[in-house]
């Protein structure tokens, strides 16, 4: 997964070295709005049949994981007036540690009674079809379209049949979602659009927390000082106002428990399971998508102190891989011609260097970096990027 990540990454650069062609089309108002309709009844109803099988695989229930009932109880929390990140009992006590944009988009799904993961799916492919419609508006050819919406059904035909299993017990689609819309906010000029899908995807999920200081300065670089200081205003303001004071304001020891829960659940997913034998790997670290069952295997100590040292470890490789990245763009700024291009490339590294490092590596969070691969394969394929790559959505 590490060696294929960085083949991904250095052809990328490679690619974001040439100007590629792409022909404009002058389409009428209607038409974006007629692809992204049109697109996001297609893919719906192609994977139609995959997710009902995936909804029906099993019920939602904490017997098998608390993701879905613990973003169900943060939901009912809310309106019901109650605050959401109270201590959630499933039979062991969990601390709330879901940020904003994990469990807000349910709202809808709760207050019309449908099944979260179907939901889910539902918001992951209109995220796509807006991403197709965007590339319209830009004036990308219909026929280039098309191309990119069979490779996503593709995909999303192979994780209906490989990944159903996870999807039963999962909502990540939702985090895949948001980073779409951060893919395509990268190839924007308006600093605005950037600074929301920065906000949306940092009140998401922290993942991308090393990455983003290379890209406001790499926009530093680009556009001046001032162009990114708003995106960072705008993405400190939207913290503030949506998660720090309507939620840690009132309890602010929540964030901090939420991480001491989240190390000790490490610690016991770095045990085996009730249902394993005491002498078989844990599960999740046994599946061969990251370094933590080596770090089990061949560290010293306890388990804590493995689960510290590692964690160490994972820092050390998230920071590093955005200077390796930082330094090779200085050296090559004058040759790079497709700079967005190469903002996303850098995107797809940095995540898959976080998740072969990340302390539980879940196979299902390898699906974002699949997602920003296509776009990345998507692009030059479909001749969509320029040698003036910053165009106004």
């Amino acid at each position: 997964m590490l060696l294929t990540g960085f083949g991904i990454f250095f052809v990328a650069y490679y690619r974001s070295r040439q100007t590629f062609t792409r022909a404009r089309q002058q389409y009428p108002w209607y038409v974006p709005l007629i692809v992204l309709c049109s697109t996001f009844a297609l893919l719906f109803i192609l994977s139609n049949t995959g997710i009902y099988k995936v909804v029906h695989i099993r019920e939602i229930s904490s017997k098998y994981s608390d993701i879905i009932p613990a973003t169900q109880l943060y939901v009912s929390r809310f309106l019901n007036g109650d605050f959401p990140y109270e201590i959630m009992d499933f039979g062991w006590i969990v601390y709330p540690n879901y940020l904003p944009m994990r469990w807000l988009p349910y709202i809808p799904a709760q207050l019309l009674d449908i099944d979260f993961r179907l939901w889910t799916w539902g918001v992951y492919l209109f995220s796509t079809a807006v991403v197709l419609a965007l590339w319209v508006h830009r004036g990308y050819r219909l026929t280039l379209i098309i191309v990119a919406t069979v490779v996503f059904h593709i995909f999303n035909q192979r994780y209906l049949k490989d990944g159903s299993q996870d999807l039963s017990m999962t909502v990540e689609f939702m985090n895949v979602a948001v980073y779409l819309l951060l893919a395509v906010a990268i190839f924007s000029k308006r600093w605005w659009f950037i600074g929301i899908a920065i906000l949306v995807c940092s009140l998401s999920r922290f993942s991308f927390a090393f990455w983003v200081p290379f890209y406001l300065l790499f926009l530093w670089h680009e556009h001046g000082f001032l162009y990114p200081f708003k995106i960072g205003l705008l993405v400190l303001v939207g913290i503030i106002v949506l998660y720090v004071i309507p939620f840690e304001s009132q309890d602010w020891g929540v964030f901090f428990e939420g991480l001491k829960y989240y190390k000790d659940a490490i610690i016991l997913e770095w045990q085996p399971q009730g249902w394993q034998l005491p002498t078989e790997a844990p599960v999740h670290l046994n599946r061969c998508t990251g370094f933590a069952y080596q770090m089990l295997e061949s560290g010293s100590g306890t388990v804590e102190d493995k689960v510290i040292a590692y964690g160490r470890i994972h820092l050390m490789a998230s920071f590093g891989i955005m200077i390796l990245v930082s330094i090779l763009f200085w050296l090559s700024k004058h040759t790079i011609v497709n700079k967005s291009y190469f903002a996303l490339a850098s995107l797809k590294i940095y995540l898959v260097v976080f998740y072969a490092f990340i302390a539980v590596p879940y196979i299902y969070l390898n699906v974002l970096s699949y997602i920003i691969t296509i776009c990345l394969l998507v692009f030059p394929i479909c001749k969509l990027v320029a040698q003036r790559d910053d165009i106004k959505v």
